[in-house]
């Protein structure tokens, strides 16, 4: 029998399509089984052996985006067993095979353009015998398993951090541990970088200093719309400067013009009296007496 003069059919499946863009851990290949007969349902043995090409196409469209063709052998019952993703076998457009599963990343296919697929999109596979291409092309889509791989621990891919430019692994880890993260981040940009609709409960420290930007910047305490640049809204509001014990300090308030000073309040850590200056001279003490 001339086998070659005869229309090749091959009954084929695909057995294992465990394949799954998940990194370097899991195998990147397809195994793949299948049947040769010809037109009268006779298996086609070897030798000598089937040139099969197996080319994997989008969803739609007339331009493959792989191609792995291979010498196959067939047993006595025509059946065979190859497996897909060699480079050694890759004689279409030169895409890395995980790529070509991957709907993230833009490949190169057999018609001299690209392609990106759509979000869940399957792939074809066209199956040619001896330069004969079977008639209808077989779908490839996820395996059982694999359609876990486009989560991790039960969440997508746009439920974790993306690393883009300064946001890097090396950063984020140096930032969340115990690194200096100085570089990385502003204290008071961003962690007191809050508008009047933000509320914060508990203490604030810092020892540094705070302060407000511009002319028309406000503190209020128990009003949320101070009218004064510092106002102190409540039931018996005070002001209380707290020396330390002992201290031998001069607790005061000081009015100036630019770097003048106008007047100040005075009082004393080991006394019990208080001074009044106008400009730097003392005008007025009152103590016990």
């Amino acid at each position: 029998m001339n086998r070659r003069g005869l229309f090749p059919l091959i009954l084929a499946a695909l057995i294992a399509t465990d394949f799954a863009y998940a990194g370097d851990s899991v195998p990147l290949f397809l195994p793949f089984q299948g049947r040769a007969t010809d037109t009268s349902g006779q298996p086609i043995v070897s030798p000598p052996n089937l040139t099969v090409r197996f080319r994997i196409y989008p969803a739609a469209g007339a331009c493959y985006i792989y191609e792995d063709t291979q010498s196959v052998a067939t047993n006595g019952y025509g059946f065979f067993s190859v497996i897909l993703g060699g480079l050694a076998n890759r004689t279409g457009p030169a895409n890395n095979f995980a790529d070509v599963f991957n709907n993230d990343v833009t490949v190169a296919d057999s018609c001299a353009s690209t392609f990106n697929g759509a979000a869940n999109e399957w792939r074809r596979l066209e199956i040619v015998v001896d330069g004969v291409a079977l008639p209808t092309m077989q779908t490839i889509a996820a395996s059982a398993f694999s359609i876990n791989s486009n989560m991790l621990d039960g969440k997508t891919s746009a439920e974790y951090i993306q690393v883009n430019g300064a946001v890097t692994q090396a950063n984020m880890a140096t930032l969340v541990g115990t690194g200096d993260a100085s570089a990385l981040h502003h204290h008071d940009g961003l962690y007191m970088g809050l508008s009047g609709n933000n509320a914060i409960s508990g203490n604030i420290t810092s020892s540094g200093s705070f302060y407000g930007v511009g002319a028309g910047s406000t503190i209020g305490i128990g009003t949320a719309s101070p009218i004064a640049d510092f106002e102190i809204r409540r039931t018996s509001p005070s002001i209380l400067l707290g020396a330390t014990a002992a201290g031998g300090g001069t607790p005061s308030i000081t009015f100036t013009s630019g770097a003048t000073q106008r007047a100040r309040i005075q009082a004393s850590e080991s006394t019990n009296e208080m001074r009044f200056y106008t400009g730097s001279t003392e005008a007025m003490r009152l103590d016990a007496s």
